[in-house]
């Protein structure tokens, strides 16, 4: 018969030497990890403006289904100023059933990207049509040429229903 192959465990002395090696770079790394994927220590506030955004929803508005018109804005956070002059770009906007699709027609024919001035004029009204029109969505941004971060962002509440739903555009 064979010899029988026994287990070989490790001490509690040879564990303790193996955390005294990890231990150091796991904390060491983690802040490397975050700042690798952190914008920076201050972000501007992204909103939409309560005077361009508005939505139509679903069973309200039967020949606008689902539809967003909003106008960004970039406002810096008094408890941690963004710096003057820098600007935020729009990628991407999601609902609460993933992406919302720019869908442009007159006289709202602005796209995505959009950049806008932290502390200045908001965008231009840009039209987005969803599959359901939910209370808020994600905004997909960048500061200057940064990278892409995520903020959510409240939409106004349904019964903010903008006053041309329905109404008839033409293409841009």
């Amino acid at each position: 018969m064979g010899a029988q192959k026994m287990a070989v465990r490790p001490t509690r002395r040879q564990v303790a030497k193996g955390l005294a090696w990890v231990t150091p770079v796991m904390v060491l790394g983690a802040p490397a990890a975050r700042a690798a994927t952190s914008p920076g220590p201050c972000q501007p506030v992204i909103s939409v403006s309560g005077d361009g955004a508005c939505k139509c929803p679903g069973s309200s508005s039967p020949s606008d289904p689902q539809a967003y018109y909003l106008s960004f804005c970039a406002t810096s956070d008094p408890s941690c100023p963004t710096p003057a002059g820098s600007t935020v770009t729009i990628v991407e906007v999601d609902g609460n059933q993933g992406p919302l699709t720019n869908a442009p027609l007159k006289p709202f024919c602005s796209t995505l990207p959009t950049t806008v001035t932290v502390n200045g004029k908001c965008s231009e009204v840009i039209r987005f049509t969803g599959a359901n029109s939910g209370n808020f969505l994600t905004v997909k941004y960048k500061i200057g040429d940064g990278a892409t971060i995520y903020a959510n962002t409240k939409v106004p509440a349904p019964n903010q229903t903008c006053t041309f739903c329905g109404t008839a555009m033409d293409s841009c």
